[in-house]
């Protein structure tokens, strides 16, 4: 069981690549593990109304080129700052994101709408990230071929945006989170401490991912600058 001073750690991977089996197989093997990071209802209010004050100036001046941020994108950015409360306190268990600040930050510079190339908004956006970069301990990147995650998104009952679309649609979708995750993690390297393990699921099975991330939670915070370790070959 993870004690005084526990990690933050976050799964990031593409869609399929196996985030939530994860998640579950942590929190089967390990009850004390976090995962249910909330942001009270009040606290978004404030955040959100917050975020559309400030940029809603930089969207005016450069109307009519591209929308306003959306629901989905402006909680994002809510959850940003809202779990950064969470983030720099102690902690006696370890915290596990899933679709947490990694994500939000390649979702919101990948697909966001044209205000996210303001400089009022990458100077929010930059903020965010070095304060995640010192919050993180340890990100886990799980991934797999295309040709093995296509089947488990269109196999699966969620929906999903690439869910029965084109094929090149959807492997362009992956890619860009791809690009969104090494591009972004390679920033992060020299504002933190984070570790990076990586794992291929369609070679390692999920137990023995937790396994391998329970013993990296346990072990403490590397020193330095982010470390890589892959596991499973690269997803081609």
């Amino acid at each position: 069981m993870v004690t005084k001073d526990a990690p933050l750690l976050e799964i990031v991977g593409v869609a399929g690549a196996g985030k939530t089996t994860l998640l579950t197989t942590l929190k089967r093997r390990d009850p004390s593990v976090f995962t249910d990071v909330m942001v009270s209802k009040l606290r978004r209010m404030e955040l959100l109304i917050r975020h559309t004050a400030r940029f809603l100036p930089a969207f005016l001046c450069r109307a009519p080129r591209g929308r306003w941020l959306s629901w989905d994108e402006l909680r994002a950015m809510a959850y940003l700052e809202g779990w950064q409360r969470v983030a720099f306190r102690d902690r006696t268990s370890a915290i596990v994101f899933d679709h947490g600040p990694i994500f939000r930050l390649v979702q919101l510079r990948e697909f966001g709408p044209p205000l996210a190339a303001s400089p009022a908004f990458g100077a929010w956006w930059n903020a965010a990230r070095r304060a995640w970069a010192r919050a993180l301990d340890l990100v886990v990147w799980l991934d797999a071929p295309d040709t093995v995650l296509l089947p488990r998104i269109e196999g699966r009952d969620q929906r999903h945006v690439v869910k029965h679309k084109p094929i090149a649609t959807a492997l362009e979708f992956l890619a860009s989170y791809r690009r969104g995750y090494e591009k972004l993690l390679a920033e992060m390297s020299y504002e933190g401490h984070l570790r990076l393990i990586r794992f291929d699921t369609s070679r390692v099975a999920p137990e023995a991912i937790a396994e391998e991330v329970l013993i990296a939670m346990r072990s403490g915070p590397a020193a330095g600058s982010l470390s890589e370790r892959a596991r499973g070959g690269s997803p081609s």
